[in-house]
C-alpha cells in the first residue's frame, strides 16, 4: 500500500513539475514578444503656436500653426469652447498649416487642436488648444447716409437683420441665402449702395440684389469653388465692387473686373498661412492686393500707383489679426492689427 501511494504521488508529481515548466516557457515566450521600447517609434511634437481667428471673418475660422519637422500631414479636431480635447470631432486632415474652418457657426466660440502624423500614419501629440468664433456682421452703407449700418446674416436660415442708421436703427429684415452660402455684400451696381450678396462656395455661385435696379438678382455661376475664398474690392477703380476670389491653398487670385465687362483676370501670389487684406493703401481709388502671413508677421503690398511692385513691411506676429481701414481720414487704408489675447 505504501509503495502505491509513493508511486502516485511520484506521478502526481512530475503531472505539476511538467505543467509549471510549460508555464514558464509560454511566460518566457510572452516575455519575448514584447516590443522594446527601444524600438517604438517616436511620436511627433505638438504643433506649436496654433491660433484660431476669433471674429475675424465672415465665412469661418481661419486656423494656422508651425510646421512640425518630419510631419506629412495634420488633423485639426474642434470641440465646444468649454469642451476638451478627449470628446472633440475630427474636422480634416490637411498637408499645410493652415486650415479654414467654414462650418463653424456665427458668433460660436470652439476650441481647436492640431496633431501631426508621419509617413507611417502614427499621429503625435496634441497641441495646446485654441479658440475661434466666426463673425457674422456684414456692413455697409444699405441706405445712402454716408454712414454704416448695423447688419447681421445669421447662415442657418439665410435670416438678414438689419438696423439702418437713416431710419433711427429700426430694425428690418429679409431672407436670402442659408447654409453653405457666405454673405458678401458691397456696391456692385456703383449707386453708392450696399448690395445684399451671397456666395455659394460649394457650387462656385454669386447672387447678387443691386439696389440700383430695385434689388434684382443677378448671378454669377462657375465662379468659385471649394477654398476659395471671396473678397471685396474695387480693383479696377471705377466705383463698382469687383467679384473677386483667393485660394488660400494655391495662392490664386481671380478678379472679375467691372470696367472690362466682368472679364476675369487671374494673379497667382500668396499661398498656405497667407491671408488676403485687400485694401486701398496708396489712396488712388484702387484696391491693392495685400497679403499678412500671422506667424512671420509680415505684410506684403502691391501698391497699384507704383505698378503693382511688391513692398514689405514686417509688422505683427502670432494672435494679431489683420483689420486695415482708413482709421485717420487721410484716404489712404492703414494697416492695423488687433491682438486676440491682449484685446
Amino acid at each position: 500500500m505504501i509503495n502505491i501511494k509513493l508511486s502516485r504521488n511520484y506521478t502526481i508529481w512530475r503531472l505539476l513539475l511538467a505543467g509549471a515548466l510549460c508555464s514558464t516557457l509560454l511566460v518566457m515566450a510572452r516575455a519575448d514578444e514584447t516590443p522594446d521600447p527601444d524600438d517604438q517609434p517616436d511620436l511627433l511634437p505638438a504643433p506649436q503656436e496654433l491660433n484660431a481667428g476669433a471674429g475675424e471673418l465672415t465665412y469661418g475660422v481661419n486656423l494656422t500653426w508651425v510646421p512640425v519637422p518630419g510631419a506629412l500631414e495634420y488633423q485639426i479636431w474642434r470641440n465646444a469652447a468649454t469642451g476638451t480635447v478627449e470628446t472633440a470631432e475630427l474636422m480634416d486632415t490637411v498637408t499645410n498649416t493652415g486650415h479654414l474652418d467654414r462650418t463653424a457657426r456665427p458668433m460660436q466660440e470652439y476650441a481647436y487642436w492640431v496633431r501631426a502624423g508621419d509617413t507611417n500614419e502614427i499621429w503625435g501629440l496634441f497641441s495646446d488648444a485654441a479658440h475661434g468664433w466666426r463673425r457674422s456682421a456684414v456692413p455697409g452703407d444699405y441706405d445712402l447716409d454716408d454712414l454704416a449700418d448695423i447688419v447681421l446674416y445669421h447662415e442657418a436660415g439665410g435670416a438678414w437683420h438689419l438696423h439702418l442708421s437713416g431710419s433711427g436703427y429700426a430694425p428690418l429684415g429679409f431672407t436670402l441665402g442659408g447654409v453653405g452660402t457666405i454673405a458678401i455684400s458691397a456696391d456692385y451696381d456703383g449707386d453708392g449702395l450696399a448690395d445684399p450678396a451671397i456666395y455659394q462656395e460649394s457650387a462656385g455661385s454669386w447672387l447678387i440684389l443691386y439696389s440700383g435696379e430695385e434689388y434684382a438678382p443677378h448671378t454669377i455661376t462657375s465662379f468659385g469653388g471649394p477654398g476659395q475664398r471671396p473678397l471685396v474690392g474695387d480693383f479696377d477703380g471705377d466705383g463698382l465692387a469687383d467679384p473677386s476670389l483667393y485660394d488660400a491653398a494655391s495662392g490664386y487670385w481671380r478678379i472679375k473686373l467691372s470696367g472690362l465687362n466682368h472679364e476675369e483676370q487671374v494673379l497667382v501670389w500668396g499661398g498656405p498661412g497667407w491671408l488676403p487684406v485687400p485694401a486701398d493703401y496708396d489712396g488712388d481709388g484702387i484696391t491693392d492686393p495685400a497679403l499678412y502671413h500671422e506667424m512671420l508677421g509680415k505684410w506684403i503690398v502691391m501698391f497699384s500707383g507704383e505698378g503693382y511692385q511688391p513692398v514689405q513691411a514686417d509688422f505683427g506676429g502670432p494672435w494679431q489679426q489683420p483689420v486695415p481701414a482708413d482709421y485717420d481720414g487721410d484716404g489712404l487704408a492703414d494697416p492695423a492689427l488687433y491682438h486676440r489675447t491682449l484685446g
